[in-house]
């Protein structure tokens, strides 16, 4: 008979201290139908890998590179492997309802326990708030609808007398917030969250960000995003149409930026980037829009094979 996963059972608990995760993107240069293939068969390679979990990012109205629900794809992969943990790795919080989305979580988690968690984010991209008939002008909202998640996951909240909400606030799974400035790591911190960096910025000042919030007294886990590619990346026209997505989106907003090179070059390079942000944990991003996904797989068994352990061992 095998073994029930449980929390005990796994490499680390979800967006863990000293966890390495991958967040996974969808090839949306496929059909729908591949592309829910294809993440599967990313969430499984990552498994194999020996990844500790898989997040899942959110964009709407067919943002490249991201799917609309990352909570149902979370739902998926958790189905479809038995180690791994997984859950949304930001969900844009400012366009849902908070309550909806800790019934949501905690019945996720009472499917699977030990294996779920969540990072939200406030979003960014007027198209995203477009897509549901709201405005950028909801981001103002993303503080207050926190407390109220918070609090709706809590054992005097408002959902307590849900058997699901029960259970989560008796055994909680992590709650990580994008936090980026002062301001949010202040507001973190104080909720009792954990922080998720976005990726591809100052590493020096995310380290004073996270010394900050280490100070406020913030007890959870300081997650850092890296783009990263064994080898060269090849330039498909995917790439050229997601930088004019981003190009779009705000003349503030990037593409994420791509560490690249050998193994030895990436373990030495992504090391120091964790040094210096003052993480704890990791999210690879292995992602190339437009690529064969035989090469997505090919790069998850090399950086899980060669370059996870070292990663690994240098935030334990």
């Amino acid at each position: 008979m095998a073994a029930e996963t449980t929390p005990e059972i796994l490499a680390t608990a979800p967006f863990g201290a000293g966890s390495v995760g991958l967040g996974l993107h969808p090839l949306t240069h496929l059909p729908a139908r591949d592309q829910v293939a294809t993440i599967l068969a990313q969430a499984r390679a990552a498994e194999t890998a020996g990844f500790d979990g898989v997040t899942v990012s959110e964009h709407h109205a067919g943002f490249p590179s991201y799917l609309p629900q990352p909570l149902l794809v979370a739902n998926w992969i958790l189905a479809d492997t038995t180690r791994l943990w997984s859950g949304p790795g930001p969900l844009l919080l400012s366009l849902r309802n908070p309550a909806l989305v800790a019934e949501e979580i905690a019945w996720t988690a009472a499917r699977f326990p030990g294996r779920v968690g969540i990072a939200v984010a406030p979003g960014y991209v007027a198209t995203d708030f477009e897509a549901v008939g709201e405005t950028k002008e909801q981001v103002k909202q993303f503080h207050p609808k926190i407390d109220r998640l918070v609090q709706a996951l809590s054992a005097d909240g408002p959902l307590a007398a849900d058997p699901a909400v029960s259970r989560w606030a008796a055994t909680p799974g992590p709650v990580m917030v994008a936090a980026n400035s002062k301001a949010s790591i202040e507001h973190t911190a104080a909720i009792g969250a954990g922080v998720v960096f976005p990726g591809g910025q100052d590493p020096d000042r995310h380290g004073r960000l996270a010394a900050l919030y280490r100070d406020l007294g913030g007890k959870g886990t300081v997650c850092g995003i890296r783009s990263m590619w064994v080898g060269e990346p090849p330039e498909t026209p995917e790439v050229i149409q997601e930088r004019a997505a981003y190009a779009k989106a705000g003349t503030r907003i990037t593409a994420p930026r791509m560490l690249t090179g050998s193994v030895a070059e990436l373990t030495e390079s992504v090391s120091d980037w964790a040094v210096r942000s003052g993480i704890d944990a990791i999210n690879i991003r292995l992602h190339v829009p437009g690529v064969a996904p035989e090469l997505i797989a090919e790069q998850i068994a090399i950086v899980g094979e060669e370059i996870l352990p070292h990663l690994r061992a240098g935030l334990r």
